[in-house]
């Protein structure tokens, strides 16, 4: 699942992605966030970790998150939508998965 909120008098988006509400019947431990070893197109803008860098810029339809399917060995990325560019100023992750990762929150500003 993805949600977005925007604050139209602070000019900030929040944004949050779970892994777990996306997996639906699937195997929650299949997909995590993690960036492609294999395509390095998006290695400037996306850590090991498949999140953005804090303080980055980041323009529309550009990457910023990395989803890893452990099954396919695939990675799929997501862009940010709209036509604005925005910072990344914070990343905040759910713990309760010591495991992997499921469940990032994401806030920008404009």
């Amino acid at each position: 699942m993805v949600e977005s909120v925007v604050d139209p008098k602070e000019m900030e988006m929040t944004e949050t992605i779970d892994l777990a509400e996306q997996s639906g019947k699937l195997d929650r431990s299949q997909r995590i966030f993690r960036r492609s070893n294999l395509d390095k197109s998006s290695h400037s803008v996306i850590d090991l970790d498949g999140l953005p860098y804090v303080g980055q810029r980041i323009n529309p339809n550009e990457p910023y998150c990395s989803i890893y399917d452990e099954v396919t060995s695939t990675a799929t990325t997501t862009k940010l939508k709209g036509s604005e560019p925005v910072i990344v100023d914070y990343v905040a992750v759910d713990v309760k998965n010591k495991k992997n990762l499921q469940k990032v929150s994401f806030s920008f500003s404009l």
